[in-house]
């Protein structure tokens, strides 16, 4: 639990402050990295919102894995189907959490996309009433997420090593690995919102909301127009018709 609140810290990014965007008076982070910085150093609001002006929305809305989330709308309909079905997750496989542990620990984050970044988000794609698609992509870059334990979904697996070795504190003796295979638990280390950890470890709560809407694709251009024709017909506006849907209570408005 120590090691993994340490790569959290600010202390253990000192004098990468510059690189991550912080203190530079910019509205908004601007790659990956900065995402990472703000949430390290808890710079800047607690939840931003990108629309579809924003360099990265775009960057996300032309990802191949939101690709693959415009096959499933046009083959499934609206995601979810209505308000009151839950909102899915979109998991990313081992190999994609490997790589961005992999490059986090090599502390070269230069050039990578801002879906390493996300990892599982929540997200949501309908028609609107304008003729329209409606994209709104929501991340939580939480200490439960950043060490969320790799294959576990939150559907079937919650609490973390820390809540178990807090409510028995003889757990400590035994071996991590061992802890995670006979408890049901999503992570290693508990989040916290922002006030139970500026000062001192980093990673408190840190939200991101992605919305943009683009011109809706017959079927036949879906399935045969590659990516890169794709971007040039389809030109993202803002969708500004949203509410607020995280995983965190505090922010779910329906």
């Amino acid at each position: 639990m120590d090691i993994c609140k340490r790569a959290y810290s600010p202390n253990a990014w000192a004098g990468y402050e510059d690189q991550f965007g912080v203190g530079d008076g910019q509205d908004l982070p601007n790659n990956a990295i900065q995402l990472l910085g703000w949430y390290i150093f808890e710079h800047g609001e607690e939840h931003l919102v990108y629309d579809a002006s924003h360099k990265l929305t775009r960057e996300l809305a032309r990802s191949r894995l939101i690709q693959n989330i415009r096959k499933e709308y046009y083959q499934k309909g609206n995601l979810p189907p209505s308000k009151n079905d839950t909102i899915p997750h979109y998991d990313f496989g081992f190999a994609d959490q490997f790589i961005s542990l992999a490059l986090a620990r090599w502390r070269d984050l230069s050039g990578v996309p801002v879906p390493a970044f996300l990892g599982s988000f929540l997200y949501q794609v309908k028609s609107l009433d304008n003729g329209r698609i409606g994209f709104r992509i929501d991340n939580d870059t939480t200490l439960e997420s950043g060490t969320h334990i790799a294959g576990r979904k939150p559907s079937e697996f919650s609490g973390s090593v820390e809540d178990l070795i807090e409510a028995d504190p003889s757990k400590a003796n035994q071996p991590v690995l061992q802890l995670i295979a006979n408890n049901d638990i999503i992570s290693i280390v508990s989040s916290r919102a922002r006030d139970k950890t500026s000062g001192t470890m980093g990673g408190g709560n840190f939200y991101q909301t992605f919305t943009w809407t683009e011109e809706e694709l017959c079927l036949t251009q879906m399935v045969y127009i590659p990516s890169e024709v794709w971007r040039v017909l389809n030109e993202i506006e803002s969708w500004s018709d949203y509410g607020r849907y995280t995983s965190d209570p505090d922010f779910l408005i329906r």
